[in-house]
């Protein structure tokens, strides 16, 4: 049989399908039915039953967070039904009501979250013609960021973005393609097909803004963009019950970024170091100097997405060298925001009314702090880009008054853990403690005032618990009883009795402390709707104290490493990049000091737009290209460059092929990885992009990676015509600094004597001869025997090409000879870039004339072309 609980808790959970409830009963949450079995299992739950048949499981209230934890890292989503009226008030069965709603991306509690990361909700709407719709939002931000995108965009995107979770329609196209960019399974969150729709999704959208047409926000309405935008609102209008009265829609601008794909970000390890979980020896955690986290997350963010806008760059590196140049004023500021902390997931949380004692405290604090930092930034001596970020500052004078007056010094965490109101704020409030805490007090002063009024030296007062307070009057004195007295119980020897004022202090004595917390819910409440409405004001003042923290970050990373502000050309000069003496930013901080060595690096029409880096296994091949990547991403990022000088033009995009490996879930090769990639460089490059390829075609055969590598570098110098780095191993590849005007030729300095051989890591014009790949392998510990093979087999193989009957790539033979080589030699050939390559030897016989030739010279012409194809 249906009980009333049960269906108000089928309600609830029917209301919120594809979550776990957890159904608030008293100081416990319990789970039923599947949710129970679900939940046993990953949280080492007891699983018991409900009148025998239905499994049910629980866990004591206090536990919530830890739980909520576990789940999320499970990729669970779970709405948390609280009870809404106090049981001893209710009539009949508790009000409950779904209070929160928690899943991966809609976060804002520190307790779920890593303070440094962002933490993104994506949709994904499909469109036709190729095109994918995205919407995203960092509900702590709370901007609703839109594009309609190809599908190259949309991976750019989806690899800057790192989406927690991601919408996507119910039907299978959308989870598709959300797959085919990368997310992974349990990131996805299926969503209705016709939130998805264009007019739903529209009308949503309208709703939610108040008003009659997006256009106005500079979108137009039938992107789908739009379509994703609104699908992302309809869900959070379920997943924050208590609102988000704090976001705004604006549309993504593209050209304001560098695309940068996911192979650049793992590539460069921008903000994560191989296959490690942290930021660990990352760019990201190289450079990062910030004094909160939502400055570590913006700076996270500028890193992954820098600005393709030369005047906006200026803007940064402007506010950077005041700051470096005032340590005063940067070291006031950053004690400032130390103090500050996180006020952008605070004021997330304040926009939700999910916003605790202790986060109104931070909100007070913080605006009590903002006045200081207005001071700093109106100094004479700091520029006009960090005095604009005033403009964005906001004291919120009202709320910041109203929670200096009523919230108490030190509040709890949550409600009913101690304290929320400041005495002396709430007269009402003041006289329940007072009640409570002076009762004996009041009580004696009470009897003394009335022995006086009445002249009845041996009046009491008094309590029981079944009767209260009372006033006790021997029958003796009867006769002096004042009229406002009101009997209460008769006893053998005395009569007992109430006044109206006895009754008014019993009241609130024995319900001062029910009254304090309902009164303490209220006046907090109330300091909760002004933060609420305060919302979006405090959200501004977030962003600009992140943004004030990032460049303060940037200053400090300039004073440490002794960088210097990179020297941006003007839009429309030639695409160069020059780095004098420059430094790998992450390289120059894990190495003891002064034991990194420096390296120039010229790129330019004068100076090679195509350099050819050959040199050992661990030689500095792959540090120089990275640090040249880097060197960009931290100029167009904002920051200051370590280097002893640095000029450049902006670049529009980046691209890299750097350690590629299998791709299982896509079931792809890393040689077929390798070439996706190296295909979108092709494809997507320009003439002001950046491109760095490290040991590009080694996927495959020797023969057919020379070729390709080969092909890359003509067509990336003669027709994309960018800036390109390509280290490589295929020492042919040096002969193209003869051939085309704009490559270079670079090797890695070595120093080879009798006994050992000295890596230098300096870059020296010209090309190397030998890779030293047995001298590495003996450095990494492979075992003697096996390293003599490997230098025997090396000495009878180089013997063997010298007298011409074995190809050997090891640097000693030109292409062209090499080419010639595997073309007549049939063990060799392989399917390959030349397989359509027309033998000299084939053509010699297709143009035979057999009636011509005798027997003699037809043997002649069999032996000779026997040798020619390498026959014994």
């Amino acid at each position: 049989m249906t009980t009333p609980m049960m269906r108000q808790y089928r309600e609830a959970k029917n209301s919120h399908p594809g979550m776990l409830l957890f159904f608030r009963m008293g100081d416990f949450y319990e789970l039923f039915e599947d949710d129970a079995v679900k939940a046993a299992g990953l949280l080492q739950l007891t699983l018991t039953s409900r009148d025998g048949s239905m499994p049910m499981a629980g866990f004591p209230h206090t536990q919530l967070d830890a739980y909520l934890r576990r789940l999320l890292q499970a990729g669970l989503r779970v709405a948390v039904c609280e009870q809404v009226e106090d049981a001893s008030q209710a009539k009949g069965l508790v009000r409950r009501e779904v209070t929160r709603v928690v899943t991966p991306g809609t976060l804002t509690e520190d307790d779920l979250l890593e303070p440094r990361s962002s933490n993104r909700l994506l949709a994904v709407a499909p469109a036709s013609g190729g095109k994918l719709g995205l919407a995203w939002v960092e509900v702590a931000q709370g901007t609703i960021r839109l594009a309609e995108v190809d599908r190259g965009g949309a991976l750019d995107l989806v690899s800057m973005l790192d989406p927690a979770e991601v919408l996507v329609p119910d039907g299978t196209a959308g989870r598709t393609e959300a797959l085919a960019l990368g997310i992974r399974e349990d990131r996805l969150t299926r969503r209705p097909d016709w939130q998805f729709e264009r007019d739903a999704a529209r009308q949503a959208l309208c709703e939610r803004f108040a008003v009659t047409t997006v256009a106005g926000f500079g979108v137009q309405e039938d992107s789908a963009g739009v379509t994703a935008a609104g699908a992302l609102v309809s869900y959070l209008r379920e997943a924050l019950p208590g609102g988000s009265a704090h976001l705004e829609l604006k549309p993504h601008e593209a050209g304001e970024l560098v695309r940068m794909d996911e192979a650049v970000s793992r590539g460069l390890e921008l903000v994560r170091a191989g296959n490690r979980e942290g930021r660990e020896g990352s760019l990201w955690e190289a450079v990062d100097r910030t004094r909160t986290a939502m400055g570590s997350r913006l700076t996270r963010d500028w890193l992954l997405a820098p600005l393709a806008m030369r005047l906006a760059v200026t803007a940064r590196h402007d506010a950077v060298e005041s700051l470096l140049a005032n340590d005063t004023a940067r070291e006031a500021l950053r004690g400032l925001l130390k103090e500050i902390g996180d006020l952008e997931r605070v004021a997330a949380r304040a926009g939700s009314l999910r916003a605790g004692p202790r986060d109104l405290a931070a909100v007070r604090r913080a605006l009590a702090l903002v006045p200081e930092v207005l001071a700093l930034l109106a100094a004479d001596n700091l520029v006009l880009p960090l005095v604009h970020q005033s403009g964005r500052l906001d004291t919120c004078p009202e709320l910041s008054a109203l929670l200096s007056r009523a919230l108490a010094d030190n509040p709890p965490t949550l409600m009913g853990e101690g304290s929320v109101i400041r005495p002396g704020f709430d007269s009402e409030m003041d006289e329940l403690r007072a009640a409570r805490e002076g009762g004996k007090e009041w009580l004696a002063r009470y009897q003394a005032a009335e022995i006086t009024r009445t002249g009845i030296p041996s009046l009491k007062v008094g309590f029981t618990s079944v009767f209260g307070y009372f006033i006790e009057i021997t029958h003796a004195n009867t006769g002096k009883v004042p009229p406002d007295y009101h009997r209460r119980q008769t006893l053998k020897n005395a009569e007992r009795y109430i006044t109206p004022e006895l009754k008014d202090h019993e009241e609130k004595v024995l319900g001062a402390e029910e009254r304090i917390k309902a009164r303490e819910v209220e006046l907090f409440g109330q300091m909760r709707q002004m933060a609420l409405e305060h919302a979006a004001r405090l959200r501004i003042t977030a962003g600009a104290l992140a943004e004030l923290d990032a460049l303060a970050g940037f200053a400090e990373f300039a004073r440490e490493r002794g960088c210097v502000r990179p020297e941006l050309l003007p839009d429309g000069e030639p695409a160069i990049l020059q780095v004098a003496e420059g430094r790998h930013p992450v390289l120059e901080g894990l190495l003891p000091g002064g034991t990194l060595v420096a390296n120039d690096l010229r790129l330019g029409p004068d100076d090679g737009m195509l350099l050819l880096i050959t040199g050992p296994n661990m030689g500095g091949k792959s540090v120089y290209l990275r640090q040249a990547g880097l060197m960009v991403v931290l100029a167009q990022a904002g920051a200051f460059v370590p280097a002893r000088a640095c000029r450049m033009a902006m670049v529009d995009r980046v691209f890299t092929r750097i350690g590629a490996g299998d791709d299982l879930n896509r079931a792809r090769s890393t040689f077929m990885a390798e070439m996706i990639e190296t295909a979108a460089i092709l494809n997507g490059a320009t003439s002001r992009s950046l491109v760095l390829l490290d040991e590009i075609g080694r996927g495959t055969s020797t023969y057919d990676g020379v070729s390709l590598a080969w092909a890359i570098c003509e067509d990336l110098h003669e027709r994309v015509g960018c800036r390109t780095l390509c280290a490589t191993h295929y020492h042919e590849l040096a002969q193209l600094a003869e051939r085309m005007p704009r490559a270079r030729a670079l090797r890695v300095e070595v120093r080879e004597t009798a006994k050992e051989v000295l890596f230098l890591y300096r870059m020296q014009v010209g090309s190397a001869d030998k890779s030293y790949g047995i001298h590495v392998a003996a450095r990494a510990g492979v075992p003697q025997p096996v390293v003599s093979r490997a230098r025997g087999l090396l000495e009878e193989l180089e013997r063997a090409y010298r007298a011409g009957n074995q190809p050997v790539s090891d640097g000693q033979v030109s292409t062209s000879e090499l080419l010639q080589t595997v073309i007549r030699n049939p063990r060799l050939i392989q399917s390959s870039l030349f397989a359509n390559t027309e033998d000299p030897v084939l053509e010699e016989l297709k143009a035979l004339d057999l009636s011509r030739v005798s027997p003699p010279e037809a043997l002649e012409l069999l032996a000779r072309w026997r040798r020619e194809l390498g026959a014994k």
